[in-house]
């Protein structure tokens, strides 16, 4: 799309005005910063990414006609910068609203965080643009998914991705319980990419591109957003994923590529949930643990069997920090593990975990066919790190993983599935890579307490090997480095590009 300046306009364009920066004071939230090292806060113009922006002809919590758009910039322009100016257009009239920003992540250890900006606007516009302060500029934006899908889950942007074995669980096991999974991509070997565009054709998943944050008025040599972001800037795609589904699921989950829930209390996601939002009042969201399993998986393709994986499962009796399910009618923006705003008088519920908790596929064996037991396979028990309750209920029945091994054999006897399953791979080279960059950079400080020792968390630390056909998310990136008060970059027409390496 080409931008488009209006120096004028029709309607009389206020001046900027400054809103009250949200303290977040009615949920008691404390920012830490465990930045070390100081640095000197930016100054207008302020630098901002705009990452997506969904119009609502209605919605039950945003309200009508109204537009929502998931930004990212620097932590220290929400004192300066209290929001921005939305202006659209449609085929009678036009308007002008003044929308606050609303930082999504709940620390200050990285530089740039993700926010939240809506506004009411107008029916059915045409355009839509940003202020900067000294002209407008137009933005891309589009409606949300209507398709409805009862249960949605999102899955934090995936890079360097060659597990296919923990894609094929995924898509599978989220098929027969009732989710549709939605995928963010920045980068995937190729083999992998091509087999998750064949399940998205079949309709079990929809893969996204999960662009870098590029300003094409900063060279990365001088300032690198992207290592100034948490995690790839997960926070950012998980808002992104509620706003898509906002007004077309019931709930919509939050998790990583190895953190598979499943229902126990019903048969599926939508009982479960719907169970246990209900089990009390004013539930906005409920948060699972996370349980560590071990299992065993096919090095090859040509071996690999979902149902020796289903029942390899172990529980290590390991907790870790859980994810969240969100009844999107209350919760309008959501960091990695909770959102740091919710409507006064609701709630979070956390589930206990001998009900239930997410299996994270955390220590995951590779075997080659000679290595696989010839027999003595049994039902997976449900053994969660809790000594005091235990459940006699298997973690899945025998039926389910007969469903779901019969599922995955209907998939891959496809021809075109067939042909790919020769060159999945075998060897896991950015695993490898990354496993070490984050231990190096940031979980060693983690799990030790040496808190002040931490860096802003992500792959761009990394060193990524080359050599390896990838699937690379691009786009054509647009900035704005003239404005007044705002300089805008925001990017249109994402797809992918099969390259010599996957990027950070």
């Amino acid at each position: 799309m080409l931008l488009r300046f209006a120096e004028s306009l029709p309607v009389l364009i206020p001046l900027f005005v400054l809103l009250n920066l949200f303290l977040f004071s009615s949920f008691n939230i404390r920012f830490i910063d465990y930045r070390g090292e100081p640095f000197k806060p930016p100054e207008e113009p302020f630098e901002i990414f705009l990452l997506s922006a969904y119009y609502y002809k209605t919605s039950e919590s945003l309200g009508n006609n109204s537009i929502a758009l998931v930004v990212t910039g620097d932590i220290a322009i929400l004192k300066d910068l209290k929001g921005v100016q939305v202006v659209a257009w449609n085929n009678v009239t036009n308007a002008v609203r003044e929308g606050e920003l609303q930082r999504v992540t709940p620390h200050n250890v990285c530089r740039w965080i993700p926010m939240l900006v809506t506004v009411p606007l107008i029916p059915d516009p045409h355009t839509v643009a940003l202020s900067v302060g000294n002209r407008l500029v137009e933005i891309p934006f589009r409606e949300p998914v209507t398709k409805k899908h009862e249960v949605v889950t999102c899955i934090a942007p995936l890079f360097g991705n060659e597990q296919w074995q923990q894609a094929l669980f995924a898509a599978h096991v989220y098929k027969r319980f009732g989710t549709h999974m939605h995928l963010y991509v920045r980068s995937m070997v190729s083999p992998v990419f091509e087999l998750m565009k064949i399940y998205e054709r079949e309709s079990y998943l929809t893969i996204q591109p999960w662009l870098r944050i590029i300003l094409l008025s900063i060279s990365e040599l001088h300032f690198n957003p992207n290592i100034n972001v948490e995690f790839r800037n997960q926070a950012a795609a998980q808002t992104d994923c509620l706003l898509q589904y906002k007004e077309s699921a019931s709930y919509i989950t939050f998790v990583d590529l190895d953190d598979v829930l499943i229902p126990r209390l019903f048969n599926n996601y939508l009982e479960e949930f719907a169970h246990l939002f209900h089990s009390m009042p004013n539930v906005a969201y409920i948060h699972y643990v996370k349980e560590n399993v071990k299992l065993k998986t096919a090095k090859n393709g040509s071996d690999f069997s979902l149902k020796e994986m289903l029942m390899s499962i172990q529980f290590e009796r390991v907790t870790e920090t859980g994810k969240l399910v969100a009844d999107p009618r209350y919760v309008n923006s959501t960091w990695i593990h909770f959102p740091i705003s919710i409507p006064a008088g609701m709630e979070r519920y956390t589930v206990p975990s001998h009900v239930n908790a997410i299996t994270h596929l955390k220590h995951m064996k590779f075997e080659t066919k000679s290595e696989k037991p010839k027999s003595g396979w049994v039902i997976p028990s449900f053994k969660p790190n809790t000594y005091n309750v235990l459940s006699k209920k298997p973690l899945m029945s025998q039926h389910d993983i007969d469903q779901i091994q019969m599922d995955f054999e209907r998939m891959a006897s496809k021809e075109e599935v067939a042909r790919i399953f020769p060159n999945l791979p075998t060897e896991f080279v950015y695993l490898e890579a990354i496993a070490q960059c984050y231990e190096d950079t940031f979980y060693k400080y983690h799990y030790s307490g040496r808190v002040t020792e931490l860096k802003c968390p992500g792959p761009d630390r990394c060193m990524f090997p080359r050599g390896i056909s990838c699937y690379n998310s691009v786009a054509e990136y647009h900035s704005i480095n003239d404005g007044t008060h705002i300089n805008l970059h925001f990017a249109d027409h994402h797809s992918f590009k099969e390259e010599d390496g996957c990027r950070p």
